[in-house]
């Protein structure tokens, strides 16, 4: 893959990273909104270092290069920018349609750099991810993210998750996940399809192992 930035670069875009979500929360309790994603676009814009950037299609606000030449340590800052810059959107503005369309945005950017960043088979914790696909099924619902009759987009969606919570290997995850998917299958009367997987939810899922996990994660169980 090409590689833009010198290791040292690196690691001073992680030192940023790591301050920008630093001061971006102190500005977020202070309900100081717009500095928070102002701060998360500066620390995000440090890894925009391909040279014909400006010609090129951009996935998430990054060329295909960029994202092939991210580490595992890149993808992870980057990811959690994105879904920090999208929790601000969709608080702060949350009586706001654009409030709500842009932190969705911001998720959506973070799923697409992840699916097509090649460091992301590398990387050994996921979980990270998994609120963003809890919160796009909600914007989902409330209409903030247009999608075909055949629901295509939920539809991958839901196996995705369930996909990355089964790498993960934890089961207060996957069973969060397999919900989702089994509701979105009974939604669309695939009902053998629904059926399936509420069999492979109960054999995982343990009410008294899992609930409290699965509340804490996710707000609800």
């Amino acid at each position: 893959s090409t590689n833009f930035l010198p290791m040292h670069n690196r690691e001073d875009n992680g030192k940023s990273a790591k301050l920008a979500l630093t001061i971006g929360k102190m500005y977020e309790e202070m309900g100081m909104a717009q500095k928070s994603i102002d701060l998360f676009d500066e620390a995000l814009a440090v890894w925009e270092c391909d040279p014909g950037r400006k010609h090129k299609e951009k996935i998430g606000g990054f060329t295909l290069e960029e994202i092939n030449s991210f580490t595992v340590q890149d993808l992870e800052h980057i990811v959690n920018l994105l879904i920090a810059k999208g929790r601000v959107n969709g608080t702060f503005q949350v009586s706001q349609s654009s409030g709500q369309k842009n932190a969705a945005q911001s998720w959506l950017d973070a799923l697409e750099i992840y699916e097509k960043a090649p460091a992301r088979a590398n990387m050994k914790d996921r979980s990270m991810l998994f609120p963003v696909f809890s919160g796009l099924f909600v914007f989902l619902k409330g209409g903030k993210i247009q999608q075909d009759a055949k629901c295509t987009f939920e539809q991958n969606l839901a196996r995705k998750f369930v996909r990355e919570t089964k790498l993960q290997g934890d089961p207060v995850h996957y069973t969060r996940a397999l919900a989702m998917l089994c509701e979105v299958k009974a939604r669309l009367g695939k009902y053998k399809y629904a059926l399936e997987t509420f069999e492979t939810l109960k054999e995982v899922y343990d009410p008294e192992e899992h609930s409290e996990g699965i509340s804490n994660a996710y707000g609800t169980d």
